[in-house]
């Protein structure tokens, strides 16, 4: 097997080294031909390169992967998060629901906002996001989360919280 683990290693770097001085808006274009941005080709390929591995060699996974797309980190309005707001429209969590679904290949959405005062972030604001959040939420098609940044700001650090109910 190492052989294939070799080769797997070798092309995971290949295109990690021809990508790596991209920037944020270069990940994002779909280039002509394309119809998902440089990113999400990279992902796909880096996945199909993981069942090419086991569908040509003697071995098998341990278990069965399903694959989902979509933002784990996502902010909006309700406190101090969304910069792009003004340009997109996207402020509310209903509105991050709403184009990540209208997105292309995105199966879920995680809205973390920021948990402290200075971020102007309520309990009343935090219930109303996690209504709008359950509201969107699809079983079987779509996955809404909505949930907590918490950490300092001083000195940085941070996790992201999802499931909290106060």
């Amino acid at each position: 097997m190492i052989p294939y683990l070799n080769k797997l290693e070798e092309e995971k770097t290949l295109l990690l080294d021809r990508t790596k001085d991209l920037t944020v808006d270069q990940y994002n274009v779909v280039p002509p031909g394309f119809n998902n941005n440089i990113i999400w080709n990279m992902g796909h390929i880096l996945v199909v390169s993981e069942d090419l591995l086991y569908g040509n060699s003697p071995y098998r996974p341990a278990q069965t992967y399903h694959y989902y797309f979509g933002n784990i980190h996502a902010h909006s309005s309700y406190p101090d998060g969304t910069k792009d707001g003004a340009h997109t429209g996207v402020l509310k969590p209903a509105d991050c629901s709403k184009y990540a679904k209208s997105a292309r290949h995105f199966d879920f959405i995680g809205i973390s906002e920021h948990n402290h005062l200075q971020a102007r972030m309520h309990l009343a604001s935090y219930a109303k996001g996690l209504a709008e959040a359950t509201t969107a939420h699809q079983d079987g098609r779509f996955v809404c989360l909505y949930g907590m940044e918490y950490g300092v700001i001083k000195n940085g650090g941070h996790v992201i919280i999802y499931g909290f109910d106060p």
